[in-house]
């Protein structure tokens, strides 16, 4: 569901998975506070990435996919990325071939 202000220190545009009352009123998310700091970077970290991979997508851009992938926690070798990354375009063109 959509943050708002169900995890106060994510953006409100984001989509959140927290736990849930469900009765004749709808789905109400219940607010999650005090989420351990460490948590929090983590959470905040992928935001950047999701944030960058729609960006990639709305405007068009090679650049930006390079740029969520850098911000990605997981990926620790950035050396051959811009490399990958083109690969993925050629192979997967049908999809991807906007990227420019």
């Amino acid at each position: 569901m959509q943050n708002l202000g169900l995890i106060e220190d994510l953006p409100s545009w984001l989509v959140v998975e927290v736990p849930a009352l469900i009765n004749r009123s709808g789905v109400n998310g219940i607010k999650m506070p005090d989420l351990p700091k460490g948590y929090l970077g983590l959470l905040r970290g992928y935001t950047s990435v999701y944030d960058l991979t729609a960006e990639a997508i709305i405007h068009e851009k090679r650049e930006y996919a390079i740029q969520a992938l850098l911000a990605n926690p997981v990926v620790h070798q950035a050396s051959h990325l811009e490399a990958m990354v083109d690969r993925v375009i050629s192979k997967q063109q049908k999809w991807l071939g906007y990227l420019k």
